[in-house]
Formats: structure tokens, C-alpha cells, sequence
């Protein structure tokens, strides 16, 4: 190979290189752009058709002395120890377990 086809190579791979940075740069420029105005179109979809109000929980908490409490007045919170459902109640926790088929959470005392 001659010097003069090894400099030509050397100008083509660099131009090749030149125009492989700007198409990139192009496109990070797009994508951010691109990303600025579907944010924008969901928040103005948001705005127009709000999500609902979030569901409440039907059902009522069977505590172990039989004392049944709407599960829509208690608090759920997670049990930091196990990641179980559980609930606060006169000043106790108290772990719950599956609805039943009636709809009641049996809870079960944990703290």
C-alpha cells in the first residue's frame, strides 16, 4: 500500500468519524426534545381528564376480641419488620391477613 492510499484511508475513517459525532449529537438533541413535548402533551392530557379519586378499600378489620372497625376508617400502613399489611388501633399493631369471603380482614396483634 502506498503512503498516499494510507493518507486517504486516514481522511476517510476521520470524516466517517466527524459525521458519526454529529448524527449522535443530533439525536441526543432530538430525543430531548422529543421527551420536553410528550411530557407536556401528558400533563395537558392530565389536565383535561384528571385520574379518579383513588378506590377505598371495602370491607371491615375483625380485630381478635371480635370488635369489627371499617377498614375505611383505620390507616394501612406496612409492618417495616415482615412488609405485611397492617393497621394501627388503640394503640396497637395489628398484622392483617386476607379478606374473607364476606369482605372482613382478620388481624392478627403484632406490636
Amino acid at each position: 500500500m502506498k503512503t498516499e492510499d494510507i493518507l486517504k484511508l486516514a481522511l476517510f475513517a476521520g470524516a466517517l468519524y466527524v459525521l458519526y459525532q454529529i448524527i449522535t449529537g443530533v439525536k441526543n438533541t432530538a430525543s430531548g426534545a422529543i421527551d420536553s413535548v410528550s411530557t407536556g402533551l401528558a400533563n395537558s392530557w392530565l389536565d383535561l381528564f384528571p385520574n379518579p379519586l383513588p378506590m377505598g378499600v371495602l370491607g371491615n378489620v375483625v380485630f381478635p376480641n371480635g370488635q369489627m372497625v371499617a377498614l375505611s376508617n383505620l390507616a394501612p400502613m406496612q409492618n417495616p419488620s415482615t412488609g405485611q399489611v397492617a393497621v394501627q388501633y388503640g394503640g396497637h399493631v395489628y398484622a392483617l391477613s386476607p379478606s374473607d369471603a364476606n369482605g372482613n380482614w382478620p388481624a392478627t396483634l403484632i406490636q
